[in-house]
């Protein structure tokens, strides 16, 4: 994996408790979820640029994600960040409702963005409005 940083989501040893979040090595228990995010550069500012999230679908529901976003925000936390930014499935309600709780919200729509012709949605984040403790 390029410059990314890549974090995973590991099985607690009981599953209503909050997983693990470590970056990624051999010796990690099962992988329930993951986030890869690294900085670049868009018209001279340095932003976060999630490229991806999943959480297991047998653990959704239960924090996973929200943490890993919240690890990547705190891994990312000595650079200056003004913005956060990702890219998501129009029609993925579940991912862009946690992204908003967090304070995401819409930029732009990209047309034919997935193999399968599926549209994106763009999301940012301005880190002076980013919400520490989303609602869950």
């Amino acid at each position: 994996i390029d410059n990314s940083t890549f974090l995973v989501a590991t099985t607690p040893a009981i599953k209503s408790s909050t997983s693990n979040i470590l970056p990624i090595s051999k010796n990690v228990p099962a992988i329930i979820g993951f986030i890869i995010a690294d900085i670049v550069s868009e018209n001279g500012t340095q932003i976060c640029h999630i490229k991806d999230l999943a959480v297991s679908p047998s653990w959704r529901k239960n924090g996973i994600g929200t943490k890993l976003i919240c690890s990547i925000f705190e891994h990312f936390s000595f650079k200056e960040l003004s913005y956060a930014k990702l890219e998501v499935r129009k029609n993925n309600a579940d991912a862009i409702s946690i992204y908003t709780k967090f304070g995401f919200s819409l930029h732009h729509e990209i047309s034919n963005y997935y193999s399968d012709g599926e549209d994106a949605i763009v999301l940012t984040l301005n880190f002076t409005k980013f919400k520490i403790h989303p609602k869950m």
